[in-house]
């Protein structure tokens, strides 16, 4: 007699559109290119999506959009099967200088932050990156890949 494992055939269903979209809750945690003060710690944050035919687009509250810009972050990506990859874009460039305190340059675009992962266990796991250029005093371009790690729930 064949037995029904109910909890295995759970594991496999494919999740759709109506599932991803809504609340989601996690954090990032800055990798190791990052200085001593901001290396290796982790920000909260909130994103809200709508997922349509595998096209996500939603918003990204955390504390730099909380604390330093009126308007919160846009995402921007796809899901497909489990996988996920967005773009987060704040809505201007900001950077931390050599004191790590935030600069923002209202005239210049957001740096484009991707995010990518796989959707198990119940939650979002994955790395994020983006580049951070700047001219040093020679007049040389500098380009500086930062990476880290993000988790994220979805909120019930």
């Amino acid at each position: 007699m064949l037995r029904f494992n109910y909890y295995a055939f759970l594991v496999y269903l494919p999740v759709n559109d109506q599932f991803f979209s809504g609340k989601w809750s996690g954090h990032y945690m800055y990798g190791d290119t990052y200085p001593d003060g901001i290396r290796h710690t982790s920000t909260p944050f909130i994103i809200n999506m709508t997922v349509i035919n595998g096209n996500l687009k939603g918003t990204c509250e955390d504390i730099f959009g909380t604390n330093v810009f009126e308007d919160t972050a846009v995402i921007t990506g796809f899901i497909e099967d489990n996988f996920t990859s967005f773009i987060k874009e704040y809505p201007c460039l900001m950077q931390f200088d050599e004191h790590m305190q935030r600069k923002v340059f209202p005239e210049f675009p957001s740096q484009k932050i991707h995010y990518s992962g796989v959707f198990e266990d119940g939650k979002f796991v994955g790395e994020w990156d983006m580049d951070m250029s700047f001219e040093d005093h020679d007049g040389n371009i500098i380009t500086i890949m930062h990476a880290g790690t993000w988790v994220m729930e979805k909120c019930s």
